[in-house]
């Protein structure tokens, strides 16, 4: 008897440790990518002036091309983190983009629902805190291209890029590493946390922590990346030809007004849809037993502890809001 109950003990602490270092190792994930995004524009002008020539930032397929050579990098760097430390919890290499073509439940609900939710919860956002979020919004972004190229580079790296590879690393590597070793619900809100905070805008990490715990969810209902692609690929594709046709479009024209029309719409069915679809879900998932596995997971409890007392959790929090303070109030 004796011997069971320090068995038990020793694979809680181990299942501790675990926990411990998968949290670490997802909220330096996001340190290092902070880290990129400070240290890539600074270093990497004379490399793209040597690859591109001198016109790069001039010529709008250029400009958008060295975008993407840029994105890759940052998403590149920090998924190779990921993809050894995954290796070194499991003993085996992980293929991010491995799992089957499944849907969570009442898929073709589920995927309106999710964007118009997300719609709304920018729009409560910009409602509450539209005047604290005025100096996010001045500095804008870079201007739409004008060529058919640098049109087409755009739409690859905003709607088609992301996607793949930003799924791939935060569900395919940081939320398949977190789940064994948190449990469920933790490992979806840490994943997204840190995929919220890597927007470097308050109101699009707000925005993104809400898709993060979305796509997280159609992670965890399939085991695969593929529909969180799809609804992150819907998503980008909606917010890139809303872009487009706000700045191509007259402020009074009639297809703009209509176009507004069907997006409060996509809103109202979204929060509708939204309260009713818990209900849904306890209907189609019936309740199981934890598995003795699940049950030597920390609690909840402990997995906040092992968080909010982590200090890469404050260093990642630090450098967000010290870069925050660096593009849009110190450059």
């Amino acid at each position: 008897m004796q011997g069971t109950e320090e068995a038990v003990k020793a694979r809680k602490a181990a299942s501790r440790h675990q926990a411990f270092f998968a949290v670490t190792a997802a909220l330096f994930a996001g340190l290092l990518m902070l880290a990129l995004n400070l240290l890539l524009p600074a270093f990497s002008g004379r490399l793209l002036v040597a690859l591109f020539g001198r016109d790069v930032f001039r010529t709008d397929w250029k400009n958008e091309l060295a975008n993407i050579l840029l994105y890759i990098v940052l998403q590149l760097l920090p998924g190779l983190f990921l993809f050894f430390a995954l290796r070194l919890q499991r003993g085996k290499a992980v293929n991010p983009f491995a799992g089957p073509l499944g849907a969570p439940p009442y898929p073709f609900y589920f995927l309106p629902m999710c964007i118009g939710a997300l719609y709304a919860l920018n729009f409560v956002v910009q409602l509450l805190f539209g005047g604290l979020l005025s100096p996010f919004e001045a500095a804008g972004g870079d201007p739409l291209p004008t060529s058919l190229p640098g049109f087409l580079l755009y739409l690859l790296q905003l709607a088609v890029l992301p996607p793949l590879l930003e799924e791939g690393l935060f569900r395919g590597l940081m939320l398949r590493m977190l789940l064994p070793a948190v449990g469920k619900t933790p490992a979806v809100l840490v994943s997204a946390l840190v995929f919220g905070l890597m927007h470097l805008n308050p109101a699009q990490s707000i925005f993104a922590f809400g898709f993060g715990c979305l796509a997280g969810f159609a992670y965890v209902q399939t085991g695969s990346i593929w529909f969180g692609a799809l609804l992150h690929y819907a998503n980008n594709l909606i917010s890139a030809c809303l872009s487009c046709w706000t700045a191509a479009l007259p402020e009074d024209s009639a297809a703009l007004f209509a176009i507004g029309e069907c997006l409060l719409l996509l809103l109202v069915f979204g929060v509708i849809s939204a309260c009713f679809y818990p209900q849904l879900l306890r209907r189609k998932l019936p309740k199981r037993r934890a598995t003795p596995a699940e049950r030597l997971l920390p609690s909840r409890g402990e997995v906040a502890r092992i968080v909010f007392c982590n200090p890469t959790f404050y260093l990642l929090a630090a450098g967000y809001a010290w870069l925050l303070w660096l593009l849009y109030f110190a450059l």
